[in-house]
């Protein structure tokens, strides 16, 4: 007798052929269309990318982090030093900003995640303002108080805004087949286990501190090179918009109302939240509590998000993550085996 631990199978190669026409079709778009719609495609692209990375975090690994506009900051005003004050390669300075991120994500993680559950949240939204508050007095970083333009950006010439919608689109593409590839691993099986109950997976041999530590600190690499990118889009920077609580506000809007725990979730929620915002913004604050609005009845008629209610009824899954175990003798040529045999 044997136990199998195996990934509930998918759509398989027409998911993959799916991706690629979409991947294309979003890159030929930045060819021909114009540049504000160009600079809210990549807006949502950021957004679809981050709403992926805290999902990672609280969806997939139960960390519930409050204070993720840290690390957008702090590969934003990365990004803004080296290119701008040091005379770095402005491609240079972004991918430096991964760099930055973990650097900072390191001593914050030894401090976050000695406290627990509710201290958790806190504890990080804390920290994100101590470094908003460290920028904002640096007199080199926030010079007069007022928004800096990146100047370096007019290296890109005058096709930068396609350039930075395919930047957008590289960073969209890449936290999704990231998280992907992590949920279909072992590590993510680690994940899964500590999150539904951290000392089962503990007894179970599972390092609770080391596999947290791990994606907290992938996860803020990746949302430096996203704050960099976001940069490139917004053109200024300034502590107060980059560090802001309301940037984790909307990632977590976009995967309660798409969906937590599902890759498909925070795209249809970026979807949503940017069309609303596109099409309602006219209406000042009340666009802000139609949304609001809009998140309660989603929470009420669909717990697990829009996403999540579909899966439910019909099983499709464009993203096949979830595990099941079988008992009984192996398969031959069973490709989605992940566990041993026992």
């Amino acid at each position: 007798m044997t136990h199998r631990v195996e990934v509930v199978p998918g759509s398989g190669r027409r998911l993959t052929w799916l991706g690629v026409l979409v991947v294309t079709a979003l890159a030929g778009m930045g060819l021909f269309v114009g540049r504000s719609l160009l600079t809210t495609m990549s807006e949502f692209l950021i957004l679809v990318a981050l709403g992926q990375l805290w999902n990672l975090l609280a969806g997939y690994s139960g960390i519930y982090s409050f204070g993720q506009q840290a690390y957008v900051g702090v590969g934003a005003y990365t990004t803004f030093a080296l290119a701008d004050l040091a005379g770095w390669s402005l491609w240079l300075s972004v991918a430096a900003a991964a760099v930055v991120a973990v650097a900072v994500a390191l001593p914050t993680a030894w401090f976050v995640f000695r406290l627990r559950a509710g201290y958790f949240a806190v504890g990080t939204w804390v920290v994100a303002e101590t470094y908003r508050l460290l920028v904002k007095n640096n007199p080199t970083l926030n010079p007069r108080g007022t928004p800096q333009p990146l100047r370096s950006l007019s290296t890109l010439g005058e096709d930068r805004f396609v350039v930075v919608y395919m930047a957008a689109l590289v960073v969209a593409v890449g936290s999704i087949a990231g998280v992907y590839a992590l949920r279909r691993s072992r590590i993510g099986l680690a994940l899964s286990a500590v999150r539904d109950n951290m000392d089962a997976a503990h007894a179970s041999g599972v390092r609770v501190r080391r596999t947290q530590v791990l994606v907290y600190v992938v996860v803020a690499a990746a949302t430096g090179i996203a704050g960099s990118v976001y940069l490139l889009n917004n053109v200024s920077i300034d502590p107060d918009s980059y560090f802001a609580i309301t940037l984790t506000a909307e990632m977590v809007i976009v995967v309660v109302v798409g969906g937590i725990g599902t890759i498909e979730g925070p795209v249809i929620g970026a979807i949503l939240f940017v069309a609303l915002r596109e099409n309602l913004s006219d209406l000042g604050t009340w666009w802000f509590m139609i949304l609001g609005a809009a998140l309660v009845v989603v929470m009420l008629r669909a717990p697990t998000g829009i996403w999540g209610a579909v899966g439910d009824r019909t099983g499709w899954t464009l993203f096949p993550v979830r595990r099941r175990l079988r008992v009984g003798p192996a398969q031959v040529g069973d490709s989605a085996r992940i566990g041993g045999s026992t």
